[in-house]
């Protein structure tokens, strides 16, 4: 798919992959998770969009 030079040979290869994971994979699971989290009001600039990552997060007295 990445070394394609046009789309429709893309496509194809997309539809190759597609029709693999259909014969030969059993399940596949995307997402599935639980997670807890908390924080207090003197945390600042939190991101929790996918796990809870403290880049340019800050304490705020």
């Amino acid at each position: 798919m990445n070394t394609s030079t046009n789309m429709d040979d893309a496509k194809a290869a997309w539809e190759k992959v597609q029709e693999y994971s259909w014969d030969y994979l059993a399940v596949i699971n995307f997402g599935h998770y639980i997670a807890n989290y908390a924080w207090n009001d003197h945390v600042k600039g939190l991101n929790n969009y996918s796990g809870l990552y403290f880049w340019n997060a800050g304490y705020v007295e």
